[in-house]
């Protein structure tokens, strides 16, 4: 089974640089991807396929379909999207697509609006039987992000009326609105978090590169060439550093702080693509057909066994965690 890594990150925050670098890493993208442009000429690695698919999950949300607005819509984005019924022909449309493009074993994609639309794509990825998801989520300081999302925005015809004050403070709910989000994803996920100031000092990018292809599940016999196409970004001035507010710096911290940093993997895999594969089992067999997918067996004995099947994840014992859960969901809580 494949494994499937969604690149997630804010707007302008080094996930084209990143996800360049998981494919020369091996990871599949497949195609056709959006061309480069003056505004990110090394290219956007971003499968046309999932843009338009991302505009049409926003366009039915009644959300702007290039993934801003204000603060509080963003912030309800996902939640809608949970919501969101997919029609059986658009389910099947996108399993083709899917199915049509990705053969490898390592395969994902990468665009900002995945962000606001996880809650789709997760439960899409899960009803195809994708078990093994393994989200990244990538943050960057908020002030470089920022400016260069202001910088895009002032060339754009539609936005003259609006001054750089103005345009600042519009790129800072729509970074706050999407961090907060990532947050809320590694923390219920257990995904991995990359920091992109660590991916471009020279002092720790090969030990970063090296991570992520552990992560994924890919080997590191091209990090030298992954890690040589990282460009060095120019340093945010003082003044929009001065401009930051501190909650966005605390925001900051806490996503690129070593705890979130590096998470409780077992075997490279997240704590959702464990529970993912034992919901699937679970649907299937006998006794998941009459009960709720992914509702435990009530009880202190059932409990127990969940406190041990985390444990297990913990330390990376994959196998027994899994046979654990399964343990607690079958309503046998002696099984194991």
């Amino acid at each position: 089974m494949s494994v499937v890594v969604p690149v997630l990150g804010m707007h302008r925050s080094g996930t084209s640089m990143i996800t360049r670098v998981l494919n020369l890493l091996g990871m599949q993208l497949g195609g056709p991807l959006l061309r480069p442009s003056p505004d990110n000429p090394q290219g956007y690695w971003e499968n046309e396929f999932f843009i338009h698919t991302n505009a049409e999950i926003l366009d039915a949300l009644g959300r702007n379909i290039h993934g801003f607005g204000r603060y509080r819509e963003l912030r309800e984005t996902p939640s809608a999207a949970h919501r969101l019924v997919t029609e059986d022909h658009k389910r099947r449309k996108i399993e083709q697509a899917i199915r049509g493009q990705f053969e490898q074993p390592v395969w994902g994609w990468k665009d900002p609006r995945t962000v606001l639309t996880w809650p789709v794509w997760e439960r899409l990825l899960t009803e195809l039987r994708y078990t093994d998801v393994r989200p990244l989520v990538i943050v960057r300081e908020p002030a470089p992000t920022i400016r260069s999302l202001v910088r895009r925005q002032q060339n754009d015809p539609s936005l003259q009326q609006y001054d750089e004050r103005q345009l600042w403070q519009a790129a800072d709910d729509v970074w706050r609105a999407y961090t907060e989000i990532l947050q809320e994803v590694s923390s219920r996920s257990g995904c991995c978090v990359g920091i992109f100031e660590r991916f471009v000092d020279p002092a720790c990018r090969e030990d970063e590169v090296c991570k992520l292809a552990g992560y994924v599940g890919l080997t590191d016999e091209n990090v030298a060439q992954a890690c040589a196409s990282i460009r060095q970004p120019s340093r945010p001035s003082e003044t929009d550093q001065a401009r930051v507010t501190p909650e966005a710096v605390e925001l900051y911290r806490q996503l690129a702080s070593p705890q979130t940093e590096t998470p409780a993997l077992a075997g490279g895999r997240s704590q959702m693509a464990v529970r993912a594969a034992v919901r699937l089992d679970s649907d299937s067999s006998p006794a998941g057909q009459n009960r709720t997918a992914q509702q435990p067996v009530s009880g202190e004995p059932a409990a127990a066994v969940l406190r041990q099947a985390e444990a297990a994840r913990s330390r990376g014992d994959t196998d027994l965690a899994i046979k654990l859960y399964r343990s607690a969901l079958s309503g046998d809580p002696h099984s194991a």
